[in-house]
């Protein structure tokens, strides 16, 4: 073997190596772009799931009422407490893409509930009788708004173990159907 042939040999084999770097530099790279593509959207939904976190705490906070009954907090301490607590619900709603939709289903259940069970209801009522007619809604609906909180917290646990399941997360979203919602007027 001559020395051409050696040089030949040595170039062919630096540029094989070359190569096979490029495709190994290549992969590595691919595979850090989805880890990171991964990282982001698991970011996301944890930020989302403590904004709903943050909702069951405060709806699990009860009042007790001069009559000696159990409010929820929500409707016993005004209403300028039900209007920041529902904005809370809605923007809960608003982030529903990042959520299971069990959770998102319950979150605007539960969000219709209040726009047509309370809210509605106190439409109308001069400003000295809302916040009482809003205690008698909180007392009368109080089983309703805990099992709402309970559906919520059951089913943000379910969600939390399955939290890094990106790709059934991703699918789950393709088969969301349309649900049908009336308000009162």
């Amino acid at each position: 073997m001559g020395a051409p042939e050696i040089i030949t040999i040595i170039i062919s084999s630096s540029v094989l190596a070359a190569i096979l770097t490029g495709f190994v530099n290549l992969r590595i790279q691919n595979l850090n772009y989805k880890r990171e593509y991964y990282k982001k959207l698991i970011e996301r939904r944890i930020d989302a799931q403590e904004q709903i976190l943050n909702l069951t705490n405060e709806l699990r906070i009860q009042v007790k009422l001069d009559e000696g009954v159990l409010c929820n907090r929500l409707c016993a301490t005004g209403e300028q407490h039900f209007k920041s607590i529902s904005i809370l619900v809605a923007a809960s709603v608003n982030i529903s893409f990042w959520l299971s939709n069990e959770l998102s289903n319950i979150l605007l259940d539960f969000n219709i509930f209040l726009l047509n069970e309370i809210n509605h209801e106190i439409k109308g009522i001069n400003q000295i009788e809302r916040d009482k007619s809003l205690q008698q809604l909180g007392i009368k609906n109080h089983n309703q708004i805990r099992d709402f909180r309970s559906k919520i917290e059951q089913q943000l646990m379910k969600d939390f173990a399955n939290l890094t399941e990106i790709k059934t997360f991703v699918e789950s979203k393709n088969k969301t159907g349309d649900k049908l919602y009336l308000l009162k007027n």
